[in-house]
């Protein structure tokens, strides 16, 4: 296995919809890198395709703690990895805990040849000295997914099958395959802290919309949320920042 890596800082910011202070939504997914999709011999092999970079603060109208992952290579690949916080001298917080929202550290998440993202979260004795993450893979391993060239848009709509402005108005969800070929996708709704002066904004609340979903290639379909998920939507709506997301994932073995 490849050597513990330091996640490299980068400059990748995705906007989010601007059309009410509320929205934090949707993320982008994939996008290429050149010579992605190709079958040049200096391709690296999985283990060393992947890189990492950590933001603390996305700035206005973008997205805090983000994680981007960069598959340099030319296969979809999923990996699992040890995370650990560091403060801002670099040095290991030993008692807080590292996740991500979409299950990237442990293989729930598709990194096709591009760039993605996840969402971290600190948790634990000394979480908010948190300014940074080493990511440290263990395990990664190429993936039978097909060739995509763009992520699956989940977008909330209202009975009736209109898109709503804000996401805690939803009332189902409608995703939207781009892609010439079928697609499984895992779709969440994330509820934000609302912002405090000098502090980066962390999930506070993730209702699963759907574990597994097939979406047909240039094809849609429509999710019912859980009365449990509703319950999660309807009890921030209005009041904190939302973000709905659809991530790719592994075919069942």
């Amino acid at each position: 296995m490849p050597a513990p890596r330091r996640t490299r800082r980068a400059a990748l910011r995705r906007p989010l919809a601007a059309a009410l202070p509320l929205v934090l939504a949707p993320l982008g997914a994939c996008g290429a890198l050149p010579g992605s999709g190709s079958s040049e011999p200096s391709a690296p092999p999985p283990e060393e395709a992947l890189s990492f970079a950590f933001e603390l603060r996305g700035g206005e109208q973008f997205i805090d703690q983000s994680l981007t992952i960069t598959n340099a290579g030319t296969q979809p690949l999923r990996f699992e990895a040890a995370l650990t916080a560091l403060d801002g001298a670099g040095e290991p917080l030993e008692d807080v805990e590292v996740e991500t929202l979409y299950g990237s550290q442990v293989g729930g998440l598709v990194v096709v040849p591009g760039r993605d993202l996840d969402i971290v979260t600190f948790t634990g004795r000394g979480a908010e000295q948190a300014e940074d993450v080493d990511v440290e893979l263990e395990a990664v391993e190429p993936v039978d997914f097909p060739e995509v060239t763009s992520p699956v848009e989940a977008v909330p709509v209202n009975a009736k099958g209109r898109p709503v402005t804000y996401p805690g108005l939803l009332s189902k969800v409608q995703l939207r395959n781009p892609n010439d070929a079928d697609v499984e996708v895992r779709t969440i709704y994330i509820v934000f802290a609302p912002p405090q002066d000098g502090a980066p904004q962390q999930a506070e609340a993730v209702a699963e919309i759907a574990a597994r979903t097939t979406v047909p290639a240039g094809g849609r379909a429509t999710l019912t949320p859980s009365n449990r998920a509703m319950s999660i939507i309807r009890a921030y709506a209005g009041t904190n920042p939302a973000s709905l997301k659809a991530h790719f994932v592994a075919p069942e073995d």
